[in-house]
């Protein structure tokens, strides 16, 4: 996906990843 990495969307998609 190529979308603006927001501070909370960057967070929240690293959240996401790591578990």
């Amino acid at each position: 996906d190529v979308l603006e990495l927001t501070d909370e969307n960057f967070e929240s998609r690293v959240s996401s990843d790591t578990g």
